[in-house]
Formats: C-alpha cells, structure tokens, sequence
C-alpha cells in the first residue's frame, strides 16, 4: 500500500507536551504487511503480523506552520524511517469467523504484542503491546439502527519510537 499523507500532525513528544508543540508535515509511507492467523476455535484466532514501513518526510502544505523537521529534526527521532515490525496477536469474535450471516450484535477483541529491532533490519527499536475491543449494537424496528462501542489501547517501549508510531493525539 503506498499513501501521501498531506495534512499530517504531530502533537509533541511525550504526555507533558505543551499544546504549542504541534508541528505539521506532509509524508509518503509505502507499507507491505503479511499476515499468518489460525483459528482454534469459532471464535478464537491466534496471529502473527509482518509489516514493513518506508515513511518519506517532506515538506508541509504552504502555510501550515511550524514544520515537523525543523521543530524536533533527527536529533528527537523525527527523519525519513524504515521499520520492520512483528506482532504476535490473539482476537476474539462473538460471532466466530467463519459465519456467512452477518450478525446483529458483536463482540470483537484483539490483543498483540509487537517489537521493531535494527538488528532485523529496522532503523530503530521499540515494543509494545497493542489492545482493542469493539461491541456493535443493533435496535429498533428490525433492527434498523446501529451503534458501535470502541475501546483501543497502546502502550509503547524504548527509546527509538518513531513519531508515526506515537499517538496521534497530544499535550497533557
């Protein structure tokens, strides 16, 4: 998969940022990801996930001010990066995989673990774990209307994240 992403953020490094620490920036990311899963039971699959980024930072759109690199640049991890990431999951499905009718409630979780190292090739290294559940929910007159609960969680370890892996959302 390859994407411009032309109105990218970036909100500052770490949980105490000030909200003036935005920054902009315009990237290319060039992704290719496989993707290995067995099902032991319905609703049961246990996973693993390769995926290899390429994210190519250029300058922002005129007139969105401050500019990523010039902010933070390489010395705060902030460049062009090249990472390989694995990632050992296990997802739950209420309604099991394999079921050919599409269901009117559902209950899906997901939790993984995940690790990038230079030493397979990657520009940095880091780990984490990765935890996400969804409950849909349908009502009323034949089941007509739909609301969907999401719960995600990402903690991230080591000292060479790179910014596109960090949360999106910033400051305090």
């Amino acid at each position: 998969r390859f994407y411009n992403n032309p109105f990218g953020r970036f909100f500052g490094l770490g949980p105490t940022s000030p909200k003036t620490a935005k920054a902009y920036f315009t990237a290319s990311t060039y992704l290719a990801s496989v993707n290995v899963a067995y099902n032991f039971s319905p609703q049961w699959r246990l996973g693993l996930l390769e995926k290899f980024y390429y994210v190519n930072l250029k300058s922002p759109l005129p007139g969105k001010l401050p500019d990523l690199q010039t902010v933070y640049g390489p010395a705060q991890g902030v460049f062009d990066n090249r990472n390989l990431t694995s990632s050992l999951y296990v997802t739950f499905n209420s309604h099991g995989f394999n079921a050919s009718d599409i269901p009117f409630s559902l209950t899906d979780g997901t939790a993984s673990f995940f690790f990038s190292t230079t030493g397979m090739g990657s520009e940095s290294s880091y780990a984490g774990t990765d935890w996400m559940v969804k409950q849909a929910f349908a009502y009323g007159p034949k089941r007509l209307f739909s609301t969907v609960l999401r719960l995600h969680y990402k903690q991230l370890a080591g000292g060479g994240t790179p910014y596109y892996e960090m949360p999106t959302l910033g400051a305090p």
